[in-house]
């Protein structure tokens, strides 16, 4: 079900004590650079923190806290906030929290904070890798980012009333374990180090609201007490625009904006495509040198067979051949798109293309002028590539030029069973019950796409299969889509009766709406 929008939840009448706030929090997924979706918010939320606004409360525990228990203006109007306080100059001052944590979850952990006598403070989460690389450093007096460790996805300051700033971290957990997190407040950006001895006793910031969430970002604070507070959003099936999967959904009442989808891959790259060569088109560099015949060079010439300004002609009533050996070899099973150009045609002999070396493959037989094109599978590991004048009641008169042999899908993205070839920018299935198919480019439990159109359809049915699931079988033309989770990590199509008919704009992607971290 799709999870994204913007409206407003009231969590005024949120259990677990303290009061709430009214917020606006942005539903919507981010995609990033490794192709993985996060969900931002989801249809519940839970502040994993305890004692959320009472520092001073277990399981809290402090480090060089003074003894000032006064309560304090917070951000909703409440005089819930705390002073933080020193007891001893020159030596660190921190309020800490153990919360279990899961290896490979997001969570946020955020804070509201104003300064006192001091500018700086800091976030930091500890579980078990380096406690830098889970540090953010923050100017409370100008509502600055100052910094970050590695492991920080990200470090974003909120501005709020009278001097008020949520600050917050979003980080991976690298292992389960019981993370440490730390609310730290500091004389400079960069260092725990607290102020002089002139500041001791004295309020040195403001602490409250205070929330741990598994979470890409901060979503509106809940307050917490004894125990961990779950908040559930209401969704009503009343949006008429939300219809990713079938099911029309929002966010509580109709807002003003019904919501966007964000998509923040760099350099506005899309979803990664999958399938490679999905178009057949890819083909490699020509095999033929000179096939503009500019020079004789490169070239064996039969008798008759002649090159001059840029064109090959022959006037002969014999068999001859105009033959070149490229650098490397034709291999064999490989396809082949050869073109060459005929003018001047006369008389009623014909010319063909013809693979040797090994054994002898012919194309066709022509006899016309224009442009030919023809695709010819290599049955050895060909070593020469001719141009054969057959006479046929007299012979062959004519002129050959733009000649080239390119191998088709060099790459060997597709993998063809019997039956199936790549010609004219498609897969060709000629009555075939083998597969066509892309070998380990998917991942188990993810969740694929699949598009893909069929054309020149003519007997049989074809099905695909994304990662062990079966498609539906198709026997018409058009195009079609299937959406899978793969059991194991290759795709083909299957001829399941003799399929007969043309495969093109093959595409693969993760699919959108499922984000893959839930």
């Amino acid at each position: 079900m799709p999870r994204l929008g913007l409206g407003s939840i009231d969590l005024s009448a949120t259990a677990g004590g303290g009061g709430g706030a009214t917020g606006i929090d942005d539903f919507f997924f981010e995609s990033f650079s490794a192709g993985q979706m996060h969900p931002i918010l989801t249809t519940s939320r839970t502040n994993l923190i305890l004692q959320s606004q009472t520092i001073r409360t277990s399981p809290w525990s402090l480090e060089n806290f003074g003894t000032d228990t006064d309560l304090y203006s917070a951000p909703n109007s409440t005089t819930t906030a705390q002073s933080i306080s020193l007891e001893t100059a020159n030596d660190q001052v921190y309020a800490q929290q153990v919360v279990n944590i899961v290896a490979g979850k997001t969570y946020t952990f955020s804070a509201h904070l104003k300064k006192g006598a001091l500018d700086f403070s800091s976030l930091l989460v500890y579980d078990s890798v380096s406690a830098i690389s889970h540090l953010s450093y923050f100017n409370i007096a100008t509502g600055a980012a100052q910094g970050s460790g590695s492991n920080i996805i990200r470090s974003a300051v909120d501005a709020m009333d009278n001097g008020w700033y949520r600050c917050s971290i979003t980080f991976q957990a690298l292992n389960s374990v019981s993370g440490i997190f730390r609310v730290y407040v500091s004389e400079a950006s960069g260092s725990p180090a607290t102020g002089s001895g002139t500041q001791v006793n004295i309020p040195v910031a403001y602490l409250w609201g205070t929330q741990i969430e598994e979470n890409g970002f901060p979503s509106a604070y809940i307050p917490t007490v004894g125990s961990t507070v779950t908040v559930a959003t209401t969704l009503n099936d009343t949006s008429n625009v939300w219809d990713f999967d079938g099911t029309d959904i929002m966010i509580a009442e109709d807002p003003e904006d019904e919501g966007f989808w964000e998509e923040s891959y760099p350099d506005g790259a899309t979803l990664p495509e999958l399938v490679l060569n999905g178009d057949y088109e890819e083909l490699g560099s020509d095999v033929i040198i000179n096939g503009g015949f500019d020079a004789d060079s490169n070239w064996t010439k039969g008798t008759g067979w002649s090159i001059s300004d840029g064109t090959a002609s022959i006037s002969e009533s014999g068999a001859v051949t105009l033959a070149q050996s490229p650098g490397s070899a034709l291999v064999s099973g490989k396809t082949y798109k050869v073109v060459y150009t005929i003018s001047g045609y006369s008389g009623s002999g014909i010319v063909k293309v013809q693979f040797t070396g090994g054994s002898t493959l012919s194309g066709q037989n022509r006899a016309a002028n224009g442009t030919h094109t023809e695709y010819l599978t290599a049955t050895a590991n060909h070593t020469t590539i001719r141009l054969k004048a057959l006479s046929n009641n007299g012979g062959f008169t004519g002129n050959i030029d733009n000649f080239s042999v390119k191998q088709v899908d060099p790459n060997s993205r597709w993998t063809l069973g019997t039956n199936w070839s790549i010609e004219d920018g498609k897969a060709v299935g000629a009555a075939t019950t083998t597969n066509l198919q892309q070998l380990s480019i998917l991942e188990v439990g993810t969740t694929y796409e699949l598009t893909f159109t069929i054309s020149d359809y003519s007997a049989g049915s074809v099905r695909s299969n994304i990662g062990g699931v079966d498609g539906s079988s198709r026997s018409s033309d058009g195009t079609f889509t299937e959406i899978a989770t793969a059991t194991t990590t290759h795709f083909y199509f299957d001829g399941v009766s003799a399929f007969t008919g043309k495969i093109d704009n093959v595409s693969i992607k993760e699919y959108a709406i499922q984000p893959l971290d839930i």
